[in-house]
């Protein structure tokens, strides 16, 4: 008996422990807010499993979320790193290019860019102007110097006129240099251009030659020209009171045209040539110095011929027989 009342006090104690675990399970639930605890208890479960099935759920949910998370941040990397290995596959392909092929590239560029250039450079006009020596070459010169003709010397620094004549005779230049030697007047100039174009050349240039002689009253202060030592005078003689001014022979370069007046016109091929010899002269004096004709320094002078009027205009404003 005793031991049956034992085993039922065990039961009893038993079941009364269990509800008060149940109880205090409630209890904790209730407080915490849980709604879900109602269900094990109405079953007669453990409230134990519930819990494990609970925080079990909560774990898979937050796993759940950091994988995806962990997903799309693999996802980011790996996209980064293929646009690496892209970045990195074009410049390997660029770095392994055929040395041989990548010069003959450079090599046909650079050959096409100095095929535009030289086309760039033969289409634009040239802006270099020739040497001395070659317009001088170009003249065909014939020198036929004679020491008679020589007056004194003539500096560069003294140089200011190209002084224009007429032979005022139909003989070549070189039957003029014979005659002007033979009659010992001592008068020349410094060049004579035929009708043909053909030039001579009878004194140098740095020599003082006496192809002027006086001019008008105040013509010295006028040109700027002066009576000084440099002319030897040899053979000079004044025409008048009403021209004795003397100094244009040693600042200028005289050239003679063989040229009648009111004979007719000046051929071209003379005009050309007279063209090229001041173009020389400038260059071989390295500045412009200024044209006149003989009558502009003295005015009883028949020449240069008015058939040369405009020219003459032409040469004082541009340098040259044409029109501007």
């Amino acid at each position: 008996m005793a031991s049956v009342l034992d085993k039922s006090s065990v039961r009893a104690k038993a079941s009364a422990a269990m509800s008060a675990v149940a109880l205090c399970t409630t209890t904790v639930f209730v407080l915490l807010g849980l709604s879900g605890c109602a269900e094990p208890l109405a079953t007669g479960q453990g409230s134990g499993k519930a819990d494990a099935d609970w925080a079990a759920a909560q774990f898979d949910s937050e796993q759940g979320i950091s994988d995806q998370k962990a997903n799309t941040g693999a996802e980011a990397t790996q996209g980064g790193d293929d646009s690496q290995n892209s970045t990195a596959a074009k410049k390997e392909g660029t770095d392994s290019l055929d040395p041989k092929a990548a010069t003959q590239a450079d090599d046909a560029q650079s050959h096409d860019t100095a095929k535009q250039q030289d086309s760039e450079n033969a289409a634009a006009p040239s802006t270099s102007k020739p040497s001395t020596a070659a317009l001088y070459a170009a003249l065909g010169i014939t020198e036929d110097y004679r020491s008679e003709f020589v007056h004194g010397e003539k500096p560069g620094k003294y140089q200011k006129y190209i002084v224009l004549h007429d032979t005022e005779g139909t003989s070549s230049a070189a039957s003029v240099i014979n005659y002007w030697d033979s009659n010992n007047n001592y008068v020349a100039t410094h060049f004579i251009v035929n009708t043909d174009g053909s030039v001579y050349q009878a004194v140098p240039l740095d020599k003082i030659a006496h192809h002027v002689g006086f001019g008008d009253v105040g013509h010295n202060a006028l040109y700027g020209v002066s009576d000084e030592s440099r002319d030897d005078k040899r053979g000079t003689k004044p025409y008048s009171k009403s021209f004795p001014d003397y100094g244009m022979n040693s600042y200028s370069v005289g050239i003679e045209m063989v040229h009648v007046g009111g004979a007719g016109p000046y051929p071209e091929a003379q005009l050309k040539a007279l063209d090229k010899l001041i173009a020389y002269i400038d260059a071989y004096y390295g500045f412009q110095s200024k044209i006149i004709a003989h009558n502009d320094w003295c005015s009883p002078n028949s020449d240069t011929s008015k058939e040369f009027a405009h020219y003459l205009a032409n040469y004082k404003n541009h340098r040259s027989y044409q029109e501007k």
